[in-house]
């Protein structure tokens, strides 16, 4: 299978596992799919929806924010 399939599936394992609430598989899912493509992980849309959900979540894994400071990606804060 090529890469690309193998990173989709895993981003859309993450995103299933998210909606079941359970954020560390997800984000276990999205650390695989960045290890196979690095840039479609950060690039995608849905993983960077994804990352973004994880951190509004009270005390969010200390992975996820390591996640979206390569991902370049922000909560969905006020930009000052």
């Amino acid at each position: 299978m090529p890469v690309e399939r193998q990173v989709r599936h895993a981003i859309e394992t993450a995103r299933a596992f998210a909606r079941w609430n359970r954020i560390d598989d997800a984000l276990a899912a999205l650390l695989d799919a960045e290890t196979l493509g690095p840039d479609q992980v950060r690039y995608h849309q849905l993983s960077r929806d994804l990352v973004r959900d994880i951190l509004t979540r009270p005390r969010p894994p200390r992975l996820a924010v390591e996640l979206s400071d390569r991902m370049g990606v922000r909560t969905g804060g006020p930009r000052w």
